[in-house]
């Protein structure tokens, strides 16, 4: 008998009452929680016309439920001419109904759809205006290299020297590595099929050429891509989005001829020589492979290799790399100085930069194995 007592005091209630014509009064009682939210018929507690005061004194319990079903009472009675007290509900309940009617519910926007033609139509322009921005920074650095050659003063060394520091000795190590691996895995895939012929000692050849002509500066421009490209686009969107490149402009300051150029010069002078020691690593990748595997002495090994691969090899890959610097500071220093303002748009101008140079990097090698199969070099 209890139990069932206290279950029936805990339920919601809504007890209408008219004490005189034109009131009336609604007692809302017991727990108004989520789990207890009753089905109610709120139409039927509404007045033709008059006051509705509502009322929660007797209430055990409350949550959001009980502002919930009041803003569905309130908007029930929208266009009837009833007025709605609610002093005499709990403040936190009827401020919450108060803002809850104070915003309006509006319509998501549906997503436009468009043809394939304007899509199309977005995307070259889109195209068209990253084109122009490119150009754009290359005309303004080869303008700010004519104006730094006229006036060397205005050239910030220390930082071209930290620059230089970044892009070229703190790079070793990874380029080590990864240039002493794709020596090792040319000359082991090339083991194989040598081995077949009795062709042992021409791994030599297939390591020097493969790592002089392509393989030391595509490597090492991938990985330049990343580790230095990726820096000078976070390091220069974050100067946007602190407008500190806002900053230069207003003090006359050129943002190309001071942030820009020192990276790009950095980079593309870097790059022979980091693709210089790849081939050194390569090399010696090469020879670990043709002395476990063939039986080649390294000295054998060096020999052949010198026989084989010439300085205009090792000038093409040179020349190759220090386009792909240019390439990987330009678009690095475009994607960090044409950022958005937000955390967000670095983050994006990052991984353009990245994706982009390394795109682009790939389509200049194509270019210069055209190049080359051309002038027969």
């Amino acid at each position: 008998m209890s139990s069932r007592s206290a279950s029936a005091s805990t339920s919601p209630t809504v007890v209408a009452k008219n004490p005189k014509s034109g009131v009336r009064i609604l007692h809302f009682g017991g727990r108004w929680t989520v789990e207890t939210m009753p089905e109610i018929d709120l139409l039927a507690l509404i007045p033709e016309k008059g006051l509705l005061r509502l009322e929660a004194g007797e209430a055990e319990a409350v949550d959001t439920s009980l502002a919930m079903t009041v803003t569905r009472l309130m908007e029930a009675t929208d266009g009837t001419g009833v007025k709605v007290d609610l002093s005499g509900l709990p403040v936190s309940v009827s401020n919450l109904v108060l803002l809850a009617r104070a915003v309006p519910e509006q319509d998501v926007p549906k997503p436009e759809t468009t043809s394939f033609i304007t899509e199309a139509g977005k995307k070259a322009m889109a195209l068209w205006t990253s084109l122009e921005v490119a150009l754009s920074f290359f005309g303004e650095s080869f303008l700010a290299l004519g104006r730094t050659l006229r006036h060397p003063k205005t050239f910030r060394l220390r930082e071209f020297l930290v620059l230089l520091g970044d892009c070229g000795f703190r790079a070793l190590p990874i380029v080590s590595l990864l240039a002493f691996l794709t020596g090792l895995i040319l000359a082991f895939v090339g083991a194989i099929q040598l081995r077949v012929f009795g062709a042992d000692v021409y791994v030599a050849d297939l390591v020097g050429l493969a790592m002089s002509r392509e393989m030391a500066a595509l490597m090492t421009s991938m990985i330049m891509s990343g580790r230095s490209g990726a820096a000078f686009a976070a390091h220069l969107g974050t100067m946007k989005v602190s407008e500190e490149i806002d900053a230069l402009s207003t003090f006359g300051f050129k943002p190309v001829d001071m942030l820009a150029l020192p990276r790009l010069l950095a980079l593309t002078l870097m790059m022979p020589l980091l693709t210089l020691y790849a081939n050194l690593m390569g090399y010696l990748g090469g020879a670990v492979i043709g002395y476990s595997m063939l039986d080649i002495s390294y000295s054998q090994y060096l020999f052949e290799t010198q026989t084989i691969v010439t300085t205009r090899d090792i000038s093409i890959g040179l020349v190759k790399s220090a386009v792909f610097g240019f390439i990987i500071a330009a678009c690095g220093c475009v994607q960090g100085i044409h950022c958005g303002q937000d955390a967000a748009a670095v983050g994006h101008a990052t991984t353009r930069a990245v994706v982009l140079s390394i795109t682009l990097i790939v389509v200049a090698d194509a270019v210069f194995a055209v190049i080359c199969e051309v002038l027969k070099i």
